[in-house]
């Protein structure tokens, strides 16, 4: 009877400790209740980072002003935010120098040649060397014309003498003399801000003269950008146009009296100054001479009266 009773009270146990198990992972397993809009708000801000706080604007550097060359939008943005190298500034000059057929019909080729690329003529000359004709000019034509230009104009040659061309990148240049405008614009418009609440007299009358100052730099460096913008835009061409030399003709040579006693007088005066020459390199080398001669001579007088003296021996 005891061993049945026991035996009855363990399976009473585990089918009680199985049953508190699956309670167990029945609440387990069930969701949880949603949270109120209120409850889900407030952890929500408190596990969100505080806004970090607005970076403070930074004056213009090179970087800012290289943006497109003035254009007032950086690569980036220009780009849709793609990163490219900047565009350069290259000043390129050449310099040509042509023998060409007929001067004059290759100077009118070279302006149309100009003008059809989108150039012009800068600078034009002409002038005579006896009887050759020989015309200089100076080309302007844009930078993307340029090798065309060259070529164009070798074509108008009989023989092209010369030939050489330059290059110079003046991009830093520019973005340097570009950033210093910003900042001298930003130097104005605080000095201006400062001038109208000025009162005294005196203080209106220094900042007037330091703005006058700050203006003319900003005109002196927008000149100089002008000036680079206006040479990296046209490129220069140096060219000089010439006839071919005439060259000696052959034949017999023409008998001329006149240039034969030419010839002869001017070899008679040649002997002439060599003799004299000669003359004044005798003199003057043996000038030691004359003071021994004096010396000398009245012992050779003495000499000769004493010979004249004396008779002659039977």
């Amino acid at each position: 009877m005891k061993g049945s009773a026991m035996r009855y009270g363990f399976r009473a146990i585990l089918g009680l400790g199985i049953l508190v198990l699956l309670l167990a992972s029945v609440v387990t397993c069930s969701p949880a209740p949603a949270p109120t809009d209120s409850q889900a708000q407030k952890p929500r801000e408190a596990a969100r980072p505080a806004a970090p706080a607005p970076a403070p604007p930074q004056a213009p550097n090179a970087d800012g002003a290289r943006s497109a060359f003035g254009t007032g939008q950086t690569a980036s943005e220009s780009t849709g935010g793609a990163a490219l190298p900047w565009d350069r500034m290259i000043i390129r000059t050449g310099q040509l120098r042509l023998t060409v057929e007929n001067v004059e019909e290759s100077l009118a080729a070279a302006r149309r040649i100009a003008n059809q690329l989108g150039g012009f003529v800068a600078q034009s000359e002409t002038r005579y060397d006896g009887d050759r004709m020989i015309a200089t000019l100076t080309l302007q034509v844009p930078v993307a014309q340029f090798d065309t230009v060259v070529q164009e104009l070798r074509r108008l040659a009989v023989k092209v003498e010369s030939e050489s061309s330059s290059s110079q990148d003046v991009t830093e240049e520019y973005v340097d003399l570009q950033a210093q405008v910003t900042n001298l614009e930003a130097t104005e418009a605080r000095l201006r801000s400062v001038l109208e609440k000025a009162t005294r007299l005196e203080d209106i009358l220094t900042l007037q003269r330091e703005i006058t100052q700050v203006r003319g730099q900003i005109e002196r460096i927008q000149g100089r950008m002008n000036y680079l913008q206006r040479r990296t835009t046209f490129s220069s061409i140096a060219v000089t146009l010439a006839p071919p030399v005439a060259k000696p003709k052959g034949g017999e040579e023409v008998w001329n009296p006149l240039e034969t006693a030419e010839r002869a007088w001017q070899a008679s005066l040649r002997v002439i100054r060599g003799v004299v020459d000669a003359l004044i390199v005798v003199v003057v080398f043996f000038w030691w001479l004359a003071p021994l001669a004096v010396l000398t001579w009245p012992l050779w007088r003495l000499l000769l009266s004493r010979q004249r003296r004396t008779p002659a021996a039977p």
